[in-house]
């Protein structure tokens, strides 16, 4: 129960101190996520309790090593993908989403980005299964990475396309060659090209691209 604290107390501080770096104009106390949503205040409280009952009256379970370690192991590497994105993506990364693009956004590819394009989520839902596990809470394990999963699925599908309106063909090739590894997630093509339609109604000289690829696709 200790090292869940810790761990969390590691989460919110570098959620912050990421702010006070690359977002200062943006910092208060709120950037700590300590109450982002009630849904988050309510699983985390739940897996509380669920960790102090099940230590006082199911010692036996909580007892297993192997799972511990595999929980902590767990938990290092989803914290690790976390504030890996934090950093990597420097400024724009926001905790916010941005339904407009801002002067120097640029797309991010390289480093955690070149292995998931939403490292920060997939390193946080990892992070929620590690814990439980670390914990060795039997509801907690099911029931907080799928809450996670509810929140995440509808907000990456709205952050791909936005992305999709500020990069254009260029998000599109990486998202061919870099998956999000949470699965289950993914945006259908019409919404894809809606999105894209966006794109090149705001760039007008991207248009010549679009009737290069539909003649070379065309040949093929």
């Amino acid at each position: 129960f200790f090292l869940y604290l810790l761990t969390e107390m590691i989460y919110h501080y570098s959620e912050y101190i990421s702010v006070l770096i690359y977002h200062f104009e943006d910092l208060d106390y709120k950037m700590y996520l300590l109450d982002h949503s009630n849904e988050w205040i309510f699983a985390v409280i739940f897996s509380y309790v669920e960790t102090i009952i099940g230590t006082i009256f199911f010692k036996k379970i909580k007892q297993n090593m192997y799972a511990f370690i595999i929980g902590i192991i767990i938990t290092i590497f989803g914290q690790t993908f976390r504030i890996g994105a934090l950093y990597t993506g420097k400024k724009n990364f926001t905790h916010l989403l941005s339904y407009e693009k801002k002067s120097g956004h640029f797309l991010m590819t390289t480093g955690f980005y070149g292995i998931s394009r939403h490292p920060s989520y997939f390193g946080f839902l990892v992070w929620a299964i590690g814990t439980q596990l670390m914990c060795l809470n039997i509801i907690g394990l099911i029931g907080f990475p799928l809450g996670l999963f509810i929140f995440f699925k509808d907000r990456i599908i709205e952050e791909e396309g936005l992305l999709i309106e500020f990069f254009g063909y260029d998000y599109l090739e990486y998202k061919k060659k870099v998956g999000i590894l949470i699965p289950f997630i993914h945006m259908d093509k019409d919404e894809e090209l809606e999105h894209l339609e966006k794109y090149l109604d705001n760039n007008p000289d991207a248009k010549n691209k679009t009737e290069s690829i539909d003649s070379k696709n065309k040949k093929d």
